[in-house]
């Protein structure tokens, strides 16, 4: 895990680099300018590809001036692992994609376009399903009333994470198909060109995510498994689960049809003093955590969640590594007999999960492969939409063999499944559809 590669400097010269007034936008401007200038000399009329160049420029220029300058820290522009990954797997995609086009007859400029719409649809598209699936995360209220700006913030908040592959294919394919129409080009063709360029991406993408530390899978012993940093997505999971354990407790969250909201000891494990793990038992509850702060004053904070003890271990970490912290217990038969246990702010690592990331990585590279082949055999070119049936299949196959054993998605309303389980079902339904229909259907030649 390697969240962030290297900084950007926010000044080059005492020019800023970033912002509405940063050398970043107003090249950025005037290489689409180029382009677009380039583009009316060549066709002589604002055509749709023209549209696509002033749409993308509207998406990359709020980005660049609304995002960005949020985003910087004091080392500068972060440059993020996923990030780089994600471009990279955008302009691979492209790339394969002009191939791919070429060799059906298109224009390069005309698959440059097409790779726009699908780009921009498709992060919309994984933006717009985070938001779905993590809304209650997101929504921001005030004595129950909904927070209207703060909420509309987090929601375009793309630095702050939160993108849903399955969500960028359903936006690409969209996108994908409103270009087709728009311009008068076969769906089925354009979708066709566009499905395998998705694997190889996504391929590249999930690097991005290994590096990001998300999309991790569950706790296991195999071999291969990769246990990811403290503070990683993969250990607040854990943290939030109860599965670690802090200086030797470990904690549960209360029953649901308990009065007292205090978390409770699950686990003790041996400890140096062994009289002072003798005062504990399982059973007892956690009413506060108290340690020194840089000034050498003692704070006590109340704590509820596992991640609650987690936070306040580490900030009593920060301030004074070498100093005891002490955790309160009380016994709810008795609250006002405390117990208390005092360790050093250290904790016991994070357990070892699937590289589920990986998986995905590899997978989604084997499914380019077989696309990338079946474009070859003459069933698939005389029928439009086969490979983008066979697609719609095998992606939603493997990805919901994926998500068994991903545990970082809660299940979805009461299907037992999670959201992209129950999308993954959808798209082998619509892929099953789509290739008994072109099997049924009569063919004929491929054009555009």
């Amino acid at each position: 895990m390697r969240r962030t590669l290297f900084y950007i400097p926010t000044t080059l010269n005492g020019i800023p680099v970033f912002g509405l007034y940063g050398m970043a936008f107003w090249i950025f401007v005037l290489c689409i300018l180029a382009a677009a200038v380039w583009r009316f000399a060549k066709v002589r009329k604002f055509d749709g590809e023209m549209f696509s160049y002033l749409f993308f420029t509207v998406v990359v220029g709020f980005v660049l001036v609304g995002i960005v300058p949020n985003i910087l820290e004091a080392k500068g522009f972060p440059i993020r692992g996923y990030g780089v990954c994600l471009l990279f797997a955008i302009l691979s995609a492209i790339g394969l994609a002009v191939w791919l086009g070429v060799g059906r007859g298109f224009s390069v400029d005309t698959i440059v376009s097409l790779g726009f719409w699908v780009v921009i649809c498709g992060i919309l598209g994984t933006r717009v399903f985070y938001v779905i699936e993590y809304w209650q995360e997101l929504v921001i209220r005030s004595n129950g009333e909904l927070q209207l700006l703060p909420t509309l913030y987090n929601i375009v908040n793309i630095a702050n994470g939160g993108l849903v592959v399955i969500g960028g294919i359903i936006g690409g394919a969209l996108g994908g198909t409103i270009f087709a129409l728009r311009n008068k080009y076969n769906v089925l063709v354009i979708l066709d060109i566009i499905v395998p360029t998705v694997m190889l991406g996504i391929s590249i993408g999930r690097i991005g995510c290994f590096l990001n530390g998300c999309c991790f899978g569950a706790v296991c012993d195999l071999s291969w498994a990769v246990t990811f940093p403290e503070g990683s997505p993969a250990h607040v999971c854990q943290i939030e689960r109860g599965d670690t354990t802090y200086c030797g407790l470990k904690f549960k969250l209360p029953a649901k049809k308990q009065k007292t909201n205090q978390l409770v000891l699950d686990k003790i494990l041996p400890d140096r003093n062994n009289e002072q793990s003798a005062r504990l038992k399982t059973g007892l509850r956690l009413h506060s955590i108290s340690g020194y702060n840089a000034k050498n004053e003692i704070q006590t904070y109340s704590v509820r969640t596992p991640v609650n003890v987690f936070d306040t271990v580490t900030y009593f970490q920060h301030e004074t590594p070498k100093r005891t912290i002490r955790f309160n217990f009380f016994d709810q038969d008795n609250p006002e007999n405390i117990f208390p246990y005092t360790a050093l702010p250290t904790h016991s690592g994070v357990l070892p999960v699937h590289p589920t990331q990986i998986y995905s990585s590899i997978i989604a590279l084997i499914l380019c492969a077989i696309l990338l082949l079946l474009g070859r055999l003459d069933w698939f070119r005389i029928r439009k939409g086969g490979i983008t049936a066979v697609f719609l299949i095998l992606y939603g196959m493997a990805r919901f063999c994926i998500e068994v054993v991903r545990t970082d998605e809660e299940h979805f309303f009461n299907t037992g499944l999670t959201i992209a389980q129950n999308l993954s079902i959808v798209l082998i339904l619509i892929g099953l559809v789509l290739l008994i229909f072109i099997t049924i259907k009569k063919v004929d030649k491929v054009d555009n």
